[in-house]
């Protein structure tokens, strides 16, 4: 819960990612703007180098905010750095743990920072933030990650089946995908905290479910 106003105050908040020195940015999934930094952020664009077929390139996004081709993550909180002097915040809870996903959590759920090292996962963040059985919020606010947009096996329904006790359509799923059993253990569990906090918030009524076309 924060206590700011999104009119008055500039946030830009996510997955901070910080493996890149003193240059902060939120890493896929989800981006969250107060309306202040939304506002800033479209003037910034508005005004910045635009890209045209003769000079567009891949975007390196080390010093200047421009159009230009590749990833968006970094160059958003770089325009964003510049035009307004907004800094990446992080969304992670009181106990340091994530709550924007970048992996499945049955993979989260086995990160040892020691023992992966500094990869640009870890590059950069506390080293109170939360790892392995500690990684990741019982609130969390979004899971990204391929598995997730895999039509075909059924993962859009994922959360719903497991979180909710909703049926889903059995055609929409490929059990074959389901991790195997030593992680499917360590994802039981959380998704069973998950499940009892968002009961214990009142947050576990969903509207009807529509299936993707």
């Amino acid at each position: 819960q924060q206590s700011w106003n999104g009119a008055t105050q500039h946030h830009f908040l996510g997955h901070q990612d910080l493996h890149k020195k003193n240059k902060p940015f939120i890493s896929g999934a989800l981006q969250i703007f107060s309306a202040k930094s939304f506002r800033a952020l479209a003037r910034t664009l508005e005004h910045m180098p635009k890209a045209t077929p003769q000079n567009i390139t891949e975007f390196s996004g080390e010093a200047i905010c421009r159009d230009g081709a590749g990833l968006a993550d970094f160059p958003t909180a770089l325009c964003l750095k510049q035009g307004a002097n907004v800094t990446a915040e992080s969304t992670r809870d009181e106990e340091g743990r994530e709550r924007v996903l970048l992996f499945p959590p049955q993979d989260l759920l086995t990160f040892n920072r020691t023992e992966q090292g500094e990869w640009w996962y870890w590059g950069g963040k506390p080293q109170d933030v939360g790892q392995m059985e500690n990684c990741c919020s019982p609130l969390p606010l979004v899971f990204h990650a391929r598995l997730y947009k895999d039509a075909s096996a059924g993962h859009y329904y994922f959360m719903e089946r497991e979180l909710y006790d909703r049926q889903v359509p059995v055609e929409t799923w490929d059990p074959n995908k389901y991790p195997k059993l030593k992680r499917r253990e360590l994802l039981n569990t959380y998704m069973q905290k998950v499940k009892a906090a968002i009961q214990r918030e009142n947050l576990d009524k969903l509207p009807p479910i529509q299936k993707w076309s």
